[in-house]
């Protein structure tokens, strides 16, 4: 449960840099619109979010097939993240300064990564 609400939390306050200014991961999902050119990205990150949840709900009991799928929710994320982030890289943001004003949402990520590694190692 842990893992989901850091997860959560870090791509929520995930800032991308694009157009004129800069907005968090969690304002483009809920204001943004059906017209708008983030759609794509906005697509991806609800099935990553519902994916997340669901994981952490469906698999209390099996720790290892809950860490591989919350693994699976979390890649799904970053690719929401990485599609708002090179939309708004074109734009005329930078694609470096959104990976840097997201760096504890990558770093959740690697810490999800190493652990579903070593957790199937371990086992």
């Amino acid at each position: 449960m842990l893992t989901a609400a850091a997860v959560l939390i870090t791509y929520s306050i995930a800032i991308v840099a694009a157009g004129h200014g800069a907005v968090p991961m969690a304002l483009l999902l809920v204001m943004g619109g059906a017209d708008s050119w983030w759609l794509p990205g906005e697509i991806i990150g609800w099935v990553g979010v519902a994916g997340l949840v669901l994981a952490t709900l469906l698999f209390r009991s099996d720790a290892k097939r809950q860490i591989t799928f919350q693994l699976l929710a979390c890649i799904v994320l970053y690719l929401s993240w990485l599609v708002v982030a090179y939309i708004g890289n074109g734009e005329s943001g930078s694609l470096w300064s959104s990976f840097v004003l997201s760096a504890p949402f990558h770093i959740a990520l690697l810490v999800i990564a190493y652990r579903a590694v070593f957790h199937r190692v371990r086992r």
